[in-house]
This record gives structure tokens, sequence and C-alpha cells, in this order.
């Protein structure tokens, strides 16, 4: 009996033995390839380095060209000489981001690599343990009391069972290296991801950039065309420029929620104080202010006159309205109000929307047609209490809703933590859409910011002319 025991013992190791060892020459052959693959593409990858650090001193040479050229008198030379220098700066970003995109690319089809093969490895592990499991719940007729009692002696039996034990901590051993390795993929597959999300931006950027020099390169025709090279008809060209700037510049920028109408100047000027502390693109956040603004005609058209209901009123129709503000709000509301010194019975908000989208709703539906929100970002004030103590310590007082430099900067701060990034479309269209309260990498509204902001940003190419 015991010599069936031995047996089996034996066969247990030589399974156990088997899966340890390909655990350790799985891992190893994943060193190994990948340390050779990593000697093969050394040389590539010192290129793209090279030569990516060559593209990027280009480009702040240029742009230290295009601000020369930009502090020169007016002159058609000068713009003709701007142009040149900005397309060969965008030129030289394309460049840059085509080869950040081929350094992405491999990076990703490494990570690919390395996935499969450690799946792979898994695999072959969990098969070997397997099968080592099923033998070692198979156990032979007995007991180890009758074991005892053969002709074998007892040391020899507890001797077998040490053995039996080791090959359990083996099982244990080899166990734990199948989760490390799991570890490890999950670690792969994270970095994965987030260099498909460096390439997707690198893209964007690369777009952009093309896009750039496109215009520029039209507007350089445009110019040439015109002028035939005369600097006399380009005094006329600049005149018209500078009417067309100083017409924007004074052009109302219309702000909901009974917040102070202010020229786009004034708003860009804001746009761009903001843009330094939360990075956010003036342009796209002028077109989400635009867009909550020109929500509807009734938006910052009502009262609240009820803290426990919410029930409020119109400002110039007196037309009575069910719940113009939510019941979680109103505490908000009225702490809010107070620290800025406003009445919150005469303070604006936005009306209900009428559930069908025509007219406003007298009337409350479960989950639909809530007003209360405040000021140019339109904000609700549970929403509001959110950002209050960040703003606070930026602006050293309690931040005004209905305040165009505090709500700029609330719309901003929030559109930066919803992943909001300059220059890149694709987070920007997320960002609109969480805002709105969607979400989805596109929606109705991010669509129509980013109108708004083509619109705005040439509007803005006017003024820095």
């Amino acid at each position: 009996m015991l010599h069936t025991f031995m047996f089996f013992i034996r066969r247990i190791h030589v399974f156990v033995i088997h899966a340890i060892l390909l655990s350790i020459l799985g891992l190893v052959f994943l060193f190994s390839s990948s340390t050779a693959a990593s000697a093969q593409e050394t040389k590539s990858k010192e290129q793209l380095e090279q030569e990516l650090n060559a593209l990027n001193k280009e480009i702040t040479q240029h742009q230290a060209d295009l601000i020369k050229k930009q502090g020169e008198s007016a002159s058609l030379s000068r713009d003709i000489g701007v142009l040149d220098t900005k397309i060969k700066k965008s030129q030289a970003e394309i460049k840059a981001h085509n080869l950040n995109i081929q350094r992405l690319s491999t990076n990703i089809a490494e990570k690919t690599e390395a996935i499969t093969e450690l799946n792979q490895s898994i695999d072959k592990q969990k098969n070997f343990l397997q099968s080592a499991l099923r033998e070692m719940h198979y156990t032979p007729q007995g007991t180890l009391a009758l074991m005892a009692l053969s002709d074998n002696t007892i040391s020899k039996m507890l001797d077998s069972v040490q053995k039996f034990n080791d090959i359990q901590g083996s099982l244990n051993r080899s166990i734990d290296s199948v989760k490390s390795t799991k570890h490890q993929l999950e670690g792969v597959k994270t970095e994965l991801e987030e260099n498909k999300g460096k390439e997707e931006t690198e893209k964007l950027k690369q777009q952009a950039a093309e896009k750039a020099v496109q215009s520029d390169k039209q507007e350089k025709n445009t110019l040439l065309t015109r002028t035939k090279g005369q600097e006399k008809e380009y005094q006329t060209i600049i005149k018209e420029k500078e009417a067309q700037a100083a017409k924007i510049r004074s052009a109302l920028f219309e702000l909901a929620g009974g917040g102070k109408d202010i020229n786009f100047g004034q708003a860009y000027d804001i746009a761009k104080s903001v843009q330094n502390i939360t990075s956010v693109d003036p342009a796209f956040l002028l077109a989400i202010i635009t867009q909550e603004s020109n929500l509807g005609k009734n938006v910052g058209q009502c009262y609240v006159t009820d803290l426990t209901t919410g029930d409020g009123k119109g400002i110039n129709t007196g037309t009575p309205y069910e719940k113009v503000m939510g019941e979680g709000s109103l505490p908000y509301f009225e702490r809010i109000t107070s620290g800025v010194g406003r009445n919150w019975s005469t303070t604006p908000v936005s009306c209900p929307i009428d559930i069908k989208g025509v007219g406003t709703a007298t009337k409350y539906y479960q989950g639909r047609g809530y007003g209360g929100a405040m000021g140019p970002a339109q904000f609700i004030p549970s929403t509001w209490r959110l950002f209050e103590t960040h703003l606070t310590s930026i602006l050293g007082r309690n931040p005004d809703p209905w305040n165009p430099n505090d709500a700029f900067l609330a719309s901003a701060t929030y559109l930066s933590e919803l992943g909001a990034v300059a220059g890149n479309a694709a987070s920007e269209h997320r960002a609109a859409c969480k805002y709105y309260g969607t979400g989805g990498a596109t929606c109705s509204y991010s669509n129509s910011v980013m109108r708004i902001k083509a619109t705005v940003q040439g509007n803005i190419d006017a003024l820095n002319y």
C-alpha cells in the first residue's frame, strides 16, 4: 500500500515540476523575446528620438522667428513672412506628430504581442496545474493508518508525507506565479490603452496642424492675389481688418441668468485669463458659455418664490411655475445668494423647460422640467457648491455665479475636470457631453458647441491679427 502511495507521490512530483518549470521557462521566454525585440528596435527608436528632438528644436526656432516677425511694423512683406513662418512651423509639427504616432504604434504593437504571449503562458500554466491537481485529488485505496501497518516503517511513511507537503508548497508557488503573470498582464493592458489614447491625441493634433497649413496657404494666396504685391493695396486690406476687429470686439456677448452683458473683447480677455488657470481653450470655453446663454428665451427669466417647495414665477409675466428649482438645490441656493449679497427671491434663474420642447412648463413632471440654473455658466446650486471651495481659494472671496469672471472660471474648472484638453477635439466633445449631462464621445450638444467654437475661433483670429 505504501508502495502505491510512493508511486502516487512521484507521479505528482513530476507534474508539479513540469508546471513550475513551464512557469519559469514561460517567463524567461517572455523576457528573452522582449529583450531580443528591444535590441532589434533600439536603433529605430533612437533614430525616432533624434529626429523628434531635431524637429522640436526647429519648431522652437520657428516660434521665435514668428514672434520676431509679428513684432515688426505692419507691411505686406511682414505678413507674408509671418504666414510663411507659420506654415513652416505647422509643417514641422506635422512631422513631429507623425514621429510620435510611429513611436506609439511601435509601443502598441509590442504591448499587443506581450499580451498574447502572457495569455498563452497563463493558459499553459493553468493546463499543467489542472493536470497536477487532478492527480493530487486521486488517492489510492486505503488510508495512511492502514499504510502504517504495512511492512514499511513509520519513518518512511512520514518521509513520504513530508514530500507530499513539499509538493503542495510547490503547487502553491506555481499558483502564485500564475497570479503574478496575470497581474503583469493587467499592467500591460493598461499601458496599451494609455498608448492608444495618446496615439488618438497625436492624430487629432496632426489633423489640426494640417488644417492650419491649408488655412495659412489660402490666406497667403488671397493676400498676394488681392494686393498683387503692392503695398498700397495691402494698406486697404489692413484697414478692412482693423474695422472688422473693432466690430467683433465691441459686439455684445449676451449672458444668461441675469449676468451683466459684456462685449466679445471682454469675454475673450476673461477666457484667456481663465486659460492660465485651467488650460481650457478660450474658444471652447466661450462656445460653451454661448451655448448655455442661448438654451431658450426663458433662461434666466424666473424667480424662486418658495424655498420649501421650489415653486416660482416668471419675471416679466408673473406666470406661476411649479418646481422652478429642485428641492435638493434650495438650501444651497439660499446660502449662495446670501454669501454674495443677493436676495434669493429677486435673483434670476432659469425657468423650467416644457418636456415637449415648446414654451415653458407651468407644472413639474417627474424627472423632467426643472429650471433653477444660475448665471452665465448655468450651474444649478447643488453643482455650483462642488466648486465653491476651489473657486474661493483662487478668488480670495465667495464666488458669484452671476459674475462673468467667476462663472467663466467655474465653467472652465468643471470642463477641465471632465477632461477637456486644449487642441484635442475628441476630449472637448466628451467633456461637452458630460457638461450637458448626457455623456458619450459625441452628442447633439457637443456638435453644436464645436460649430460655435469654429465661429468664435474665427473672431479670435480676427482680433489677434
